[in-house]
């Protein structure tokens, strides 16, 4: 038994460190928002990320490759209305899933992903809380060998851990370069 735990071990490890999972790129971003237009949120955000492959790539269906990836983002989101400025900073760390086709030089991509996030002055935004929940859906293009630019729709809330939970919806513009 001792042998099959150890051999399970190995194998797991193996995965998280196979020479394919490191041979994809690593990645840092930089990410440009605006609030989706409410009477009651009127935001811009920006932030810089860094994001890195967890898992071996999968094909499914033969025509698709997901590549699990871990991201840590930090940045600022900032209150557009100059009479009631409080800039805040957020941190977060999450796994994504990134869906592109198999084929050779596919170019566009989907991403998905949620990460739990921290923020400071929560309370002026009608979040609630410090701890959030930042999730984000979308779709992007590889633009030179090693440049990318994604357009993506990202929300954030407490998923109702506060009774204040109004939530921030950005439209975001990123652009990612692999390292």
């Amino acid at each position: 038994m001792a042998r099959l735990r150890a051999l399970c071990s190995i194998l797991i490890i193996a995965t998280f460190l196979s020479t394919d999972a490191l041979a994809e790129s690593h990645r840092v971003g930089v990410h440009f928002g605006n609030s989706i237009p409410r009477a009651t949120n009127d935001y811009s955000a920006g932030f810089v990320d860094y994001s890195m492959p967890i898992f071996l790539p999968v094909r499914a269906m033969d025509s698709v490759v997901a590549t699990p990836r871990l991201t840590l983002s930090g940045g600022t989101i900032t209150n557009n209305d100059t009479s009631k400025a409080n800039d805040s900073l957020m941190a977060s760390v999450g796994p994504d899933l990134v869906l592109s086709s198999a084929a050779p030089n596919a170019r566009w991509f989907t991403q998905i992903g949620i990460h739990p996030t921290v923020m400071n002055h929560y309370a002026e935004k009608g979040m609630g809380g410090f701890y959030q929940f930042t999730s984000h859906l979308g779709i992007g293009r590889r633009i030179t060998s090693q440049g990318s630019a994604m357009f993506r729709l990202q929300h954030s809330s407490n998923a109702s851990l506060w009774s204040d939970n109004r939530g921030l919806d950005l439209i975001v513009l990123s652009l990612r370069y692999d390292i």
